[in-house]
Order: C-alpha cells, then structure tokens, then sequence
C-alpha cells in the first residue's frame, strides 16, 4: 500500500509539479559555453561568469555573464551595462534560435573576410527570432525572421570574432514582416554578488539585468539557443535550454507510473 501511494505521489508530481527546481531570483541559470578560448581570467558557469573574449579587455564592465529563463521569462545579466553602453559601444539585440540550425561556433561561422558593422543576410547564421531592443527606452520588438532579414556584425569583423555576431537587427526601410510583439521590458541595475548569484570581477560587484517575457511568440518546447553580444564584440555570450515535454505526454506518463503503481499492488495481493 505504501508503495502503491508513493507512485501516485510521484505521478502527480510528474503530470503537475514540473517545472519546479529554480536557482536563483530569475529562474534557472541556462548559460552556454560559447566554445570561444577564454581569456586567463575566465572562471565560473561555463566560462563566462568573469570571463570574455580573447585578447578583449578582461573587466567586470565588459562582462557578460548569464542568461536565465523563468518559464516564458528570459533574464540577461552582466557587468557590462546594457541601458548606457561603454565607452560609446552599445547593447546588442537578442537573437533567438528554436529548430536546431543556428551557426554559433568557431566551427561553423562562414570565414568571409567581413569588414567592420558589416550588414549580412541572417542566411549565415540561421536564427529563428530576435528581440528588437532599444536599451535607452526599454522597449522591444520581438520579430520572426527569415533567410532574407538583415542583421549587422559588431565592430570586429574578423574572422576570429565572427562567433561574436550577428550584434544587430537591420529593420528594412520598408515592408517589414515578421512582427509579433511591441512592449517594454523590466530593467534592473547596480545589483550586488549576492543579488544575481554571480560574482564581480575584482573589486567590482556591479551586475545589469533585464527580463523579458516572451509570452507565447516564441516556442521553446523545442528547445531554444538565445545569443548577444555588444557593439564591439567584446564578449559574447550564449544561453540554451532542453526541449520541454507537451502536456500531454506528461499525462500520458503520469497515468502510465499510477498503472504501474496498481499492477504493482496486485501482484503483492
């Protein structure tokens, strides 16, 4: 018998309970090494907490460090300060990649040679989405793109940097398509260590956060690959989750563990 009701509880938890387990304020940490040789200081969650890009100024000021995701809410943390920019380097926009095909890596990133703020076609790198982002306004756009939407390279267009782009959206001058959502996003700024989770570098324990909530336009039951970096491209940073399991099947696999947990009853009787 108590066997029989310790199934049932776990099904309940399985059809209702999930997701459950959180880790920290803005939900779990889905930080993506970005695969790029870190710099001598890199330490921390994949390598990017206290960590940026090869032969970049290694600061808590130009650090991006993480990326959460509380249901539909997506939350990006840095040193970095997203709202003002450095040192006339602004914010970039979050690419978004839901079927598996983005191209991300060193490996994978057309070699060009591409000059400086370059405009390409997304076809080179394959995102899904992007969250149009005016960092000064707190405002955004999320747009659906296509092989044919444009983005634009950071301020490094050399071929060891091109993990580090696409830095921005290039909204056409005329007949855009593809947008789904206008809004305003939730900005924190000045937080400590032990507000984020994540520690300063040095005697610097400043960390800028933003969340956005994606709603329901954009699918992550597949899984999704998020992606930003800043104008320069100093640091580059990449966040992926798990395909999460419909509704449905987990029914069907709570029901199935409560019939287990009878079959189970019935054959002690």
């Amino acid at each position: 018998m108590k066997a029989y009701k310790f199934t049932v509880i776990v099904a309940v938890c399985v059809m209702f309970c999930i997701p459950s387990a959180f880790a920290g304020p803005y939900g779990t940490n889905i930080t993506k090494y970005d695969g790029i040789a870190t710099s001598p200081q890199g330490i921390g969650i994949g390598n990017e907490d206290n960590e940026t890009g090869p032969s970049m100024v290694a600061s808590q000021a130009w650090d991006l460090e993480a990326f959460f995701l509380d249901g539909k809410k997506l939350s990006i943390v840095g040193g970095y300060n997203f709202y003002t920019g450095k040192e006339n380097m602004k914010a970039g926009d979050i690419f978004i990649d839901t079927n598996g095909d983005a191209t991300y890596s060193p490996a994978q990133i057309p070699g060009g040679p591409y000059s400086s703020e370059q405009v390409l076609s997304n076809s080179l790198f394959k995102y899904d989405y992007v969250l149009d982002i005016d960092w000064a306004a707190g405002t955004f756009r999320i747009i659906a793109l296509n092989d044919n939407s444009q983005v634009k390279l950071g301020y490094y267009g050399s071929t060891w940097n091109m993990p580090s782009n696409p830095w921005v959206y290039v909204p056409p001058a005329t007949g855009e398509s593809g947008l789904l959502y206008s809004g305003s996003f939730t900005t924190y700024g000045g937080y400590s260590q032990s507000d984020t989770g994540l520690s300063g570098w040095g005697t610097d324990n400043n960390h800028f956060v933003a969340t956005f909530n994606l709603g329901t336009y954009v699918n992550l039951s597949k899984g999704a690959l998020f992606h930003n970096t800043m104008e320069c491209g100093n640091d580059n940073l990449l966040g992926q989750t798990a395909a999460v399991p419909e509704p449905t099947t987990l029914m069907l696999l709570g029901l199935g563990l409560v019939g287990l947990g009878i079959s189970s009853r019935k054959f002690k009787k």
